[in-house]
C-alpha cells in the first residue's frame, strides 16, 4: 500500500468536524466519496480506450495494438526499420 501524501491525511480539526456530523449526513458524504470513486475509475478506463488504437505494422503487416503513437508491433520490427532507412 502507497504511503499516505499530505492530502490524504485528514487534520485534527477536520477528524472535530466529522465526528459532529449527524449519522444521515455522515452516511450521504460516503455515498458521494463512493459515486466519485466510482465515475473516477470510469473516467480513467474511457482515456485509457481512447489512447488505444489498432493498425498494421509498416514492416511486417501485424496488428499494433497499443498507444497512439505506437509505430512498430515489436523491437525487432522497429530494428529492421531503422536498419531499412540507414542502408544497412
Amino acid at each position: 500500500m502507497p504511503a499516505a501524501s499530505g492530502a490524504d491525511v485528514l487534520t485534527a480539526d477536520e477528524i472535530d468536524l466529522l465526528k459532529a456530523l449527524p449519522e444521515e449526513s455522515m452516511i450521504d458524504l460516503l455515498e458521494r466519496v463512493a459515486t466519485a470513486a466510482t465515475e473516477l475509475e470510469s473516467l480513467r478506463r474511457q482515456l485509457a480506450t481512447r489512447w488505444m488504437v489498432v493498425h498494421p505494422c509498416p514492416v511486417c503487416g501485424a496488428e499494433v495494438i497499443g498507444r497512439a503513437d505506437k509505430i512498430y508491433c515489436r523491437p525487432r520490427c522497429r530494428q529492421l526499420a531503422y536498419m531499412e532507412r540507414r542502408g544497412n
